[in-house]
């Protein structure tokens, strides 16, 4: 409806927004009927992903290039189509085969793993941790005559063993200067 002349234009009451609580996005799709005694994980089907699945659906080496590391059972995809809780199976119906993995967000699936052997994963984490803390609170290596470090120049009318002992270098034991 037209504003009559010279009235301001009437906007709406303003909606106020009710605040939420924050929501972790963990791109996890939340089973209704999880098995307790199993630990679930969305893994990437993106072959650039550092979580592909493919690294995971096999026995893999978690922890390599960490003072601790060790061998860790494969994940196995979730069905969708049963219970939620059994390894995925390829079934065929009409002749084409169905896939009937668990998806979570985006290009993820969902796999399971026994408790018991996700705990290697934090054993692993807890080892490499106290080593961690060990290393930190250890005190600088004291550095010895034989780790020093002196740097010269020379025009290469001396030798190096000479330029160093006239830069005041302290010379190791055996180490001597030629005479010429």
């Amino acid at each position: 409806m037209p504003e009559a002349a010279g009235e301001p234009k009437k906007v709406p009451k303003r909606v106020d927004v009710k605040p939420q609580g924050l929501i972790r996005n963990t791109g996890q799709v939340d089973l209704y009927d999880r098995d307790p005694d199993y630990a679930y994980q969305a893994f990437s089907v993106d072959p650039e992903s550092p979580a592909f699945i493919e690294k995971y659906t096999r026995q893999h080496l978690y922890g390599e290039g960490r003072p601790y590391c060790q061998w860790i059972g494969a994940w196995e995809p979730v069905n969708a189509t049963t219970d939620r809780t059994q390894a995925s199976q390829a079934t065929s119906a009409q002749g084409t085969p169905i896939d009937t993995r668990q998806r979570g967000p985006g290009r993820q699936l969902i796999c399971r793993m026994h408790k018991s052997e996700h705990a290697k994963y934090m054993e692993t984490d807890h080892a490499n941790a106290l080593e961690d803390e060990k290393n930190l609170r250890r005190p600088d290596i004291q550095r010895g005559q034989l780790q020093s470090l002196t740097t010269t120049l020379s025009n290469g009318t001396v030798s190096p063993a000479e330029a160093l002992a006239n830069a005041g270098h302290p010379m190791p034991a055996g180490m001597t200067i030629r005479q010429q």
